[in-house]
């Protein structure tokens, strides 16, 4: 876990290895949240709703949420999180599959 990787990274870099873990994680997790709130505004945007604020809202009550719960509970929201884009993006693919497939076919 965390800490083997602590113990490597001050093992090679010294006093300075947490240092650069602690700003490593830090730029990991802001990506994520970044990634994460893309996706979603993607597809909250392609299931022609209108306010975005709500969106917003609720990333902050995740983030907020996530900071106090504990890791399993977090993997098991976010399983659900991506299981639920997983439907809207088959949705999507199957409404739209005509389109696809007649646009495949004319690249060839």
């Amino acid at each position: 876990g965390i800490e083997l990787t602590q113990y490597a990274y001050m093992y090679h870099l010294g006093n300075i290895g947490s240092l650069v873990l602690i700003i490593s994680i830090f730029f990991l997790a802001y990506s994520t949240i970044l990634a994460g709130y893309f996706y979603s505004l993607s597809s909250y945007k392609s299931l022609n709703l209108k306010s975005v604020n709500a969106l917003k809202i609720l990333t902050l009550v995740s983030l907020t949420v996530g900071s106090i719960i504990n890791a399993t509970n977090i993997w098991n929201i976010a399983d659900v999180l991506v299981e639920v884009l997983i439907i809207i993006n088959i949705y999507y693919l199957l409404r739209y599959r005509k389109e696809i497939v007649f646009d495949y076919k004319n690249k060839k």
